[in-house]
């Protein structure tokens, strides 16, 4: 077996431990409670770095304004689409599997990823998906793919061809988009028996 650290002298000069078992840090030898305190400080460091950020957001009101309309946008686009493919008794159907569900415990699922703002609302990329098909599998994009094809011959190349583009959308835009979601889901939510 093979040990990981060697007896030697610390190079810390805090420490400046002799004797004792030592790791290789660079080209200098630090003992193994230095080592450890020195991660633990990194971090440390790492966590108040992101815990500064998450304090400061956003700068400015706009950008934080556009950050809530995003949110939004993606919760009720969200609802809309398990909304509109499920049966009048509110039970969905995962688009990949099968699995039938209310729509409440299922997914929105994103043949092309959400990152791309481009496509991240387009309802011909969005379609229910139960949580181990979206989460656990990934989307399970190959199904995802087949199924698409099989409803609409070529939309997945056009979707791939389109995902190409660069698009920041506009808060304008942004607030249009969610006032049109918004009336869609009050269409939709009629179809529903709430017996």
């Amino acid at each position: 077996m093979i040990h990981r650290f060697k007896i030697g002298d610390c190079s810390n000069p805090a420490c400046l431990a002799e004797n004792v078992p030592c790791v290789k840090v660079g080209k200098r030898m630090v003992c193994v409670k230095c080592r450890q305190l020195e991660r633990a400080m990194a971090t440390l460091k790492k966590t108040q770095t992101k815990l500064n950020r998450a304090i400061s957001g956003p700068k400015k009101k706009e950008d934080l304004e556009r950050t809530y309309l995003i949110e939004d946008l993606d919760f009720f686009t969200s609802q809309y689409i398990r909304k509109v493919y499920a049966m009048p008794s509110g039970v969905c159907e995962c688009y990949t599997c099968g699995k039938k569900d209310r729509w409440q415990n299922l997914d929105c699922g994103h043949f092309i990823p959400r990152q791309n703002m481009c496509l991240r609302w387009d309802h011909r990329n969005l379609r229910p998906q139960c949580k181990t098909c979206n989460q656990l599998e990934s989307g399970n994009l190959r199904e995802f793919a087949r199924e698409l094809e099989l409803e609409c011959p070529g939309l997945v190349e056009q979707l791939e061809a389109e995902s190409r583009e660069i698009k920041k959308w506009t808060r304008e835009e942004l607030k249009e988009m969610l006032v049109y979601i918004r009336s869609k889901i009050k269409s939709v939510d009629n179809k529903f028996n709430y017996d």
